[in-house]
C-alpha cells in the first residue's frame, strides 16, 4: 500500500541521515565522538518527528492483528507528524517563515486589530439584532454573534 511505501521511504531516509550525521560540519567543529553525534541527532526535534511518523507502523506490524492493545488509533494519529516534515521540502513554508520573521510585529498588530474589530462588530450586531425575530438564535448572545460575524465577514 501507499502507507507501507511511505514508511519505507521515511525509514530509509532516517537511517541514512543517522548514519551520515558524523559528516555534519557543525558537529565536527564540536569535536564530538561519532556515537554522541548520532545520539544527539536522535534527540533533535525533527528526528523525533521522523520517529513519530514511522514508528507506529512498525509497532502495529510487530503486534499483529490479534494484539493486546485493542485500539492503536492513538499510535496511528502520531503519523500526522509527517506533515511537520513537509517544511523541509516545500519552499512555501520557508518563504512564509521569512515573511513572518521580517514582518512579525506588523502581522501581530494586524491580528490584534482584527480581533478587536471582530469583537466590537459582534457586540454591535448583538446590540442591534438581539430582539430581531427574523434572526432567532443567531444574535442571542455575544458568542453567537461572534460566530455570525465571522461568517458574515
Amino acid at each position: 500500500t501507499i502507507e507501507t511505501i511511505c514508511v519505507i521511504i521515511f525509514t530509509v531516509e532516517y537511517v541514512l541521515r543517522l548514519w551520515t550525521v558524523v559528516e555534519d560540519p557543525d558537529k565536527k567543529k564540536a569535536h564530538m565522538a561519532a556515537w554522541t553525534m548520532r545520539l544527539s541527532f536522535v534527540f533533535e526535534f525533527l528526528s523525533l518527528v521522523d520517529l513519530a511518523s514511522f514508528l507506529p507502523y512498525y509497532i502495529d506490524l510487530v503486534m499483529g492483528p490479534g494484539n493486546e492493545i485493542e485500539n492503536t488509533s492513538a499510535l496511528r494519529a502520531l503519523r500526522l507528524f509527517r506533515v511537520l516534515k513537509a517544511e523541509k521540502y516545500v519552499v512555501a513554508f520557508a518563504m512564509f517563515g521569512e515573511v513572518w520573521e521580517e514582518n512579525k510585529h506588523i502581522l501581530m498588530y494586524t491580528g490584534v486589530l482584527a480581533l478587536i474589530l471582530w469583537i466590537v462588530m459582534a457586540s454591535l450586531f448583538w446590540l442591534l439584532e438581539k430582539d430581531n425575530p427574523n434572526h432567532e438564535g443567531a444574535f442571542e448572545t455575544v458568542p453567537n454573534s461572534l460566530f455570525m460575524t465571522a461568517i458574515i465577514f
